[in-house]
């Protein structure tokens, strides 16, 4: 008896531990932000605030049809999709400005050993969705085949090169999310109506007066 009591009693102080660790008042620290002393040894393209991407949050792990429209909010960037450079020729031409540029989309199906596509279907991705709200976008895309897709959205400098990022610790200029894609509904009902009538055939020849 003596023994379960002391179980309980270090129970008890866990629990008490760890509540005493969630402090609500309590935060992450965040690393990296303070870079003021690395731009000083950095391209004069640096972005400085540094420009973010994030795909809306409720798309990851979601089952999706072929045609998909979905949001990206983006922070720190004037958006100047006609500025891109035409490419393969303007690819990596050292046209690269501070928080300005442009947006690609690319895609991998997983079960393709994460062999990259580019679904970026022009310069202009990026859709803007409402001037009071300026930062907030979307994309339409229409992936190839069903399947799992990861999706990446980036935006990179008029060459098409990757934004630099003035420490490691912040992330690049890009985010990523899970889809599950699944054919159009139209197509299902379709294969459904064909496989049934395939079924039902013979019976109604059986049926038939002879």
């Amino acid at each position: 008896m003596g023994r379960i009591n002391n179980m309980m009693m270090l129970a008890v102080a866990m629990i008490g531990v760890c509540l005493a660790a969630v402090d609500a008042d309590a935060s992450v620290p965040v690393l990296g932000e303070e870079y003021d002393a690395l731009l000083s040894v950095t391209p004069d393209y640096t972005d400085d605030p540094p420009v973010r991407v994030r795909i809306d949050p409720a798309l990851n792990g979601l089952a999706v049809t072929q045609d998909l429209t979905f949001d990206v909010s983006v922070q720190n960037l004037i958006y100047e999709p006609d500025a891109a450079e035409s490419i393969p020729g303007g690819y990596a031409s050292d046209k690269r400005r501070a928080n300005i540029g442009h947006a690609h989309l690319y895609g991998s199906l997983v079960s393709d050993d994460y062999h990259v596509t580019n679904l970026f279907t022009g310069s202009h991705t990026l859709i803007p969705t409402d001037p009071a709200t300026p930062d907030l976008y979307q994309i339409e895309v229409t992936f190839p085949e069903p399947g799992e897709w990861l999706l990446m959205v980036e935006v990179q400098y008029d060459d098409h090169t990757s934004r630099i990022r003035p420490h490691p610790q912040q992330w690049g200029a890009w985010d990523a999310a899970y889809v599950h894609v699944v054919p159009e509904p139209g197509s299902l009902a379709l294969l459904g109506l064909g496989a049934a009538l395939m079924v039902r055939r013979p019976g109604r020849r059986r049926d038939r007066p002879r």
